[in-house]
């Protein structure tokens, strides 16, 4: 928290150039929590017609203790795997 009472936000954007193109994942971590690739866990939801950021695919981003430590919005899922502990749903 900054010294008014606000949350201080770190947003960090990666790029990774894929076999089929280029995909980017937005991470928006809240509080103190710092990222740091396959150390928090991810949900994951599909928005075919885009996000309000033109990304398809948005969620929120899990601690150790289950508790949301910040959110993300991406152009593919690979980056997901890349950047996240996930297990994808059938």
């Amino acid at each position: 928290m900054t010294n008014n009472g606000e949350c201080k936000m770190q947003v960090k954007t990666i790029t990774k150039r894929m076999k089929w193109g280029t995909e980017k994942i937005k991470i928006d971590m809240w509080y103190h929590d710092k990222y740091k690739a396959k150390q928090y866990r991810a949900d994951a939801y599909f928005y075919p017609h885009g996000t309000l950021c033109g990304d398809c695919y948005a969620g929120n981003i899990y601690n150790d203790s289950g508790a949301i430590v910040g959110d993300y919005s991406a152009t593919g899922s690979a980056i997901i795997e890349d950047c996240f502990i996930i297990h994808w749903k059938d």
